[in-house]
């Protein structure tokens, strides 16, 4: 794994808790390793964390862990478990925000479901690169009946991603029934 180190301004936004560090803060900015997961020093060679990269956007490098642990299969499952347990208590609506990126963990994820649909939408490469995994980890938590990407957002440009509208698995829903509340909507997800 690529070890990539900060510049004093990039350890002071680490020492925030900032989860990203960006382009500018890096005292060197190599090319390779687009997407990966990569190691992070600071000034003086202490391990950080382990960040997704990409030196084409701004925000150069995503926190996913600040320890050396592994990344993998067992990891992510373990994190989008935590997330859905988070959410078990919402009894009021099928329609709730079941991973909400940097705050669960995920970088540049956000996942939505609405009654047994999910939506999904990936804002960074790194994770976009690992978006199988992601597909399949849904699907065995969750059980959706389909899995919609809404990668629309602008700011998927910046990271070098094409914007698109995908189904990813099952049939393409018509208007999906949610509740709010004591409140049924229609909801078209695509």
């Amino acid at each position: 794994m690529q070890t990539l180190q900060v510049s004093p301004k990039g350890w002071r936004w680490y020492l925030t808790g900032h989860p990203w560090i960006y382009r500018s803060d890096l005292a060197k900015t190599p090319t390779e390793g687009k997407g990966e997961a990569v190691r992070v020093a600071g000034p003086t060679g202490q391990f950080l964390g382990q960040y997704f990269y990409n030196p084409a956007s701004k925000i150069a490098l995503r926190l996913i862990r600040r320890d050396e642990s592994p990344i993998d299969r067992n990891f992510w499952s373990a994190r989008l478990a935590r997330a859905i347990a988070r959410r078990k208590n919402i009894t009021d609506s099928t329609a709730y925000r079941l991973v909400s990126s940097e705050a669960d963990g995920f970088p540049g994820l956000i996942v939505d479901r609405y009654a047994d649909v999910l939506v999904l939408q990936s804002l960074c490469l790194g994770m976009d690169n690992l978006l199988p995994l992601m597909l399949e980890l849904l699907r065995e938590q969750m059980a959706p009946r389909s899995i919609v990407a809404r990668n629309d957002a602008a700011v998927r440009s910046l990271e070098g991603l094409p914007q698109e509208i995908a189904l990813f698995f099952g049939e393409e829903p018509a208007a999906v029934e949610i509740l709010q509340g004591t409140c049924r909507f229609k909801v078209d997800v695509i």
